[in-house]
């Protein structure tokens, strides 16, 4: 049980990561990590991190080791005939498991086909994920802060 709290506790203190001092204003500093050859790829890399810095619940940070959650995009053109008009992505989620940057939490996964007259809503669905992960570590972060401090 000792190394489990451990754990639980390392995880909690890299989450620390969260800027803001209330928590109606806290930011979850976000990492858009990317490999995103293909244009309509590129484009979607773009509107996401766009989007993120238009959120207010979470902040972009350009260095992944300054994140609590990192957003992972790999895109490929799915079409030889029709280049250009679409992209295929797989995007991982993770979150910093370990102060130091040394380890992640794997925390889902999705994959899908982008046509390029549909980006912006492909962009808005991955940040609606990456909402919805913050949502569901926060509490668990402010619970495992609340019973550290007793």
């Amino acid at each position: 049980m000792g190394r489990l709290m451990a754990w639980v506790l390392s995880v909690a203190i890299s989450l620390t990561v969260w800027s803001g001092t209330a928590a109606s204003t806290q930011q979850a500093t976000v990492a858009v990590v990317t490999t995103t050859p293909d244009a309509a790829g590129q484009r979607l890399a773009h509107r996401v991190r766009e989007k993120i810095r238009q959120s207010a619940g979470m902040r972009l940070v350009a260095d992944e080791r300054d994140s609590a959650i990192q957003l992972r995009l790999i895109t490929v053109d799915p079409s030889q005939a029709n280049e250009g008009h679409s992209t295929a992505y797989s995007v991982t989620w993770t979150m910093k498991a370990f102060t130091g940057g040394i380890g992640q939490v794997y925390l889902t996964q999705y994959v899908g086909i982008c046509g390029t007259t549909r980006i912006d809503a492909c962009a808005e669905n991955l940040v609606a994920i990456t909402v919805r992960q913050i949502g569901q570590v926060q509490p668990f972060i402010r619970a495992v802060l609340g019973s550290s401090s007793q």
